[in-house]
């Protein structure tokens, strides 16, 4: 990176950017459903802040990544909510498959 450019912002998606209450109890009691957790993704509801403060950095000119701990499974779910939601373009970093 070029002295005087602006650095790198990394954003977490879950729980920042994205509202995932309406999911948690999936990972209540003994047998935690991570399936049905990362299938209502897509339905999260927007932490508009988190939305202001990429909008923000992105418009300082710093380049965006977009990480979670989601599994890279999720990538088009992921992308979609997140240009739905109106967040600038950036990469995405996932969770390989296989990684616990």
């Amino acid at each position: 990176m070029a002295e005087g450019s602006p650095g790198l912002a990394v954003l977490d998606i879950d729980g920042t950017l994205s509202d995932t209450r309406h999911r948690l109890h999936h990972l209540r009691g003994r047998r935690r459903d991570w399936g049905a957790f990362f299938a209502a993704a897509g339905q999260d509801p927007l932490h508009p802040e988190g939305l202001a403060v990429a909008t923000e950095l992105a418009g300082r000119g710093h380049p965006i990544v977009y990480l979670s701990g989601r599994p890279e499974r999720l990538a088009r779910v992921t992308t979609t909510w997140l240009a739905d939601n109106g967040f600038p373009p950036g990469e995405l970093q996932l969770r390989p498959h296989g990684d616990r």
